[in-house]
């Protein structure tokens, strides 16, 4: 499942990150790597980005990089 899947207020473990080695790279610098605990705090309406919580700090998503962070409750 990815986090785009998850409910609000959910945690979830990152299993995966679907994309190449700058794609990763860019996450990493967000803090967002595999076997990191993972909070979707919300979904913005209308197609707008997904909020997330990471270590304690919240990160604003594209629903498109969402989508692509596999995860497992």
């Amino acid at each position: 499942m990815n986090l785009l899947e998850l409910r609000n207020d959910e945690v979830a473990v990152i299993v995966g990150l679907d994309g190449g080695s700058a794609f990763k790279e860019k996450l990493s610098f967000m803090n967002i790597r595999l076997n990191k605990r993972i909070k979707k705090v919300a979904t913005q309406p209308l197609s707008g980005p997904v909020i997330a919580e990471i270590d304690g700090r919240q990160v604003v998503l594209g629903r498109g990089i969402a989508g692509r962070i596999l995860v497992r409750r």
